[in-house]
C-alpha cells in the first residue's frame, strides 16, 4: 500500500502528465541511441532487437496499468448502473491507496468513453454530483 500525505483537491494531474512525458522521452532516446549503437556494430542487431522489444513491454506495461484502472471504473459504473457516484466515491475505490485529483476520475471517464465507442453515452456526467451508467 502506498502512504501519501495531503488534501486531494490540491493535486493536480500536472504532475503525472509530466511524469508520462519524461517517461516518452526517455523512451524515444533509448530507441534512437539503440538505433544508432546498432548502426555504429557496437553490438549485434539480435541484441538491438531484445533492447527495443524490453522498451516496447515497458511501454505495454504502463498501458496495461491504465487499463486495469479504466477497466475497475468501467465495472464499478456498471455494477452501480442507474446511481449516480460522486468523483470523491469513484476515487475512494479505485484509487483506494493512492491521493489522485478529481481531474484525474475525468481523464479516465474519458478514455474509457472512447474506448466504448457506441456505447459511450450510457456513461452520463451529471453536474455538480458525479457519473451514472443508464442504460436504455
Amino acid at each position: 500500500m502506498r502512504q501519501v500525505s495531503g488534501r486531494r483537491d490540491d493535486l493536480t494531474i500536472d504532475t503525472s502528465q509530466e511524469i508520462e512525458r519524461d517517461i516518452n522521452a526517455l523512451r524515444d532516446q533509448l530507441k534512437t541511441q539503440s538505433i544508432l549503437e546498432a548502426g555504429n556494430h557496437e553490438y549485434s542487431y539480435a541484441i538491438g532487437s531484445i533492447y527495443s522489444d524490453i522498451i516496447a513491454e515497458c511501454e505495454k506495461l504502463g498501458d496495461y496499468v491504465m487499463n486495469v484502472v479504466e477497466t475497475r471504473l468501467g465495472r464499478l459504473l456498471l455494477s452501480n448502473r442507474w446511481q449516480v457516484l460522486s468523483r470523491q466515491q469513484l476515487m475512494d475505490n479505485i484509487w483506494s491507496d493512492v491521493i489522485v485529483s478529481d481531474h484525474t476520475v475525468n481523464v479516465h471517464i474519458t478514455r474509457l468513453r472512447k474506448k466504448l465507442g457506441p456505447y459511450a453515452s450510457h456513461i452520463v456526467s451529471r453536474q455538480g454530483f458525479g457519473y451514472v451508467f443508464e442504460t436504455g
